[in-house]
């Protein structure tokens, strides 16, 4: 017996009591045994499948039409035979519990957290069932036999981080020309489950294209129904919200950083050549899911950082031009049908330009660089009527009048961590007044 637990938010009621009445202390927490909150997919142990079944759950976010998000805090993992367990089953299933009761592993009932308010928005993004990755838990859903009974039987979980929070406006910024007063602020970051790996072993980029630590981090407003955020309710039905995209990810070469010594320092693993197949399958993804990209890299131009900064250089020479995006692949983007306007490389030091005292300054002058992508790329606006992210079909009526986000920056330092913060936390506030304005 499957349980949904309430989650639109009712719209007289704010975003935090809201989120108080779906604790955990209610409904969820107080199911009878033989009922779940969501089916994840299938645990094969090696006495045999288990069915990983969520128990719990703890309200983390909300979207924009008053849809909430999820944590997921307790799982049960159900044998589906008859055979007794052993030590091998308790420790591989405590493993794979652990990481789902972590805290980090999101679910949402009526909306798809695996794909950006723009895809589910607009009928002629390119749309991958499994969510590009992003759909955490997938590899445990096609155990139940197909893509089809994974599609229809199972919860569609992300592993991530998401916040929410009213904003006072003190000027008269307002989404969608309202007048100002409040909106809703949330921050949603997507890890995706391709070359998934801890620091310092897993680097770098595989021969399909995927890399270490790429993330799609989405911000997203949308305005207040009440004169103040302490009382306004954040369903907004009907009302246009914004989000802005942007992502990290390890350089895309064959790289490693394992020799076994304390700080480690990076070191290729192939000759140049035998790079480029895994380079080109990379930005070759990243442009079709975004159009075009500007890569943004951090690392240090000196020391033993260098190797990657120059194996980065070098291979944008030689692939990007091969990058290609076909027309009806774009969106909305009428002035960049050269193939090798779809990539670009922005090399900057962190560590030389931003030393010290002159970090405010050195993070100005890379805006400054890049503040002319900022606003060609632009943000996405829906249209009213798609504000409720499950009404497509709303969406696909009203497509040309919304606007798109037509590129993305593609942050990275070594680790992506600290530096890739830094920027894109200075990116993203540029983005967040161009939303506020839209």
């Amino acid at each position: 017996q499957q349980h949904t637990p309430p989650t639109t938010i009712p719209y007289s009621t704010t975003l935090h009591a809201a989120l108080a009445d779906a604790n955990v202390t209610s409904p969820v927490s107080s199911l009878p045994g033989s009922a779940s909150a969501g089916l994840l997919g299938v645990l094969p142990l090696p006495s045999g499948p288990a069915a990983v079944l969520i128990t719990a759950i703890r309200p983390s976010g909300a979207l924009p039409g008053g849809h909430v998000v999820y944590a997921i805090s307790g799982v049960q993992l159900q044998p589906l035979h008859t055979h007794e367990l052993n030590d091998e089953d308790r420790q591989a299933g405590e493993a794979v519990v652990n990481l789902l009761e972590s805290g980090h592993v999101l679910v949402a009932y009526d909306v798809d957290l695996t794909r950006s308010l723009q895809k589910q928005a607009n009928p002629n993004e390119r749309r991958d069932r499994t969510g590009s990755g992003f759909w955490w838990t997938w590899t445990l859903a096609t155990q139940l036999g197909d893509d089809r009974l994974a599609l229809s039987w199972a919860v569609r979980t992300t592993l991530g981080f998401i916040s929410t929070c009213s904003m006072a406006l003190h000027h008269h910024a307002a989404i969608g020309g309202g007048s100002g007063g409040a909106v809703w602020y949330t921050l949603i970051s997507r890890r995706s489950r391709l070359r998934a790996g801890v620091r310092f072993i897993t680097r770098g980029a595989d021969m399909d294209g995927n890399v270490a630590n790429f993330v799609e981090t989405e911000q997203i407003v949308w305005p207040s129904t009440a004169s103040s955020a302490s009382s306004s309710s954040c369903s907004s039905t009907g009302s246009v919200f914004s989000s802005f995209r942007i992502i990290r990810g390890s350089i895309p070469v064959l790289w490693k950083q394992n020799n076994g010594a304390a700080r480690p320092p990076p070191e290729l693993e192939t000759p140049l050549w035998a790079s480029r197949v895994a380079f080109r399958a990379h930005m070759k993804h990243v442009t079709r899911s975004y159009n075009r990209v500007v890569c943004v890299s951090l690392v240090n131009l000196h020391g033993s950082e260098a190797v990657l900064a120059d194996a980065f250089q070098r291979h944008l020479a030689l692939d990007a031009p091969r990058v290609s995006v076909s027309k009806s692949e774009k969106v909305g983007d009428e002035d960049a049908a050269a193939a090798s306007a779809a990539a670009k490389l922005v090399a900057f030091d962190f560590h030389e330009h931003c030393a010290g005292k002159e970090y405010e300054r050195g993070l100005s002058s890379l805006m400054s660089l890049l503040k002319n992508e900022i606003h060609a790329f632009g943000v996405f606006v829906s249209s009213p009527s798609a504000a409720n992210t499950t009404s497509t079909a709303a969406a696909a009526a009203e497509k040309d009048d919304a606007s798109v986000q037509r590129g993305v920056f593609r942050v990275n330092c070594v680790d992506c961590l600290d530096r890739t913060n830094v920027v894109q936390s200075a990116i993203a506030r540029i983005a967040l007044g161009m939303q506020l304005y839209a």
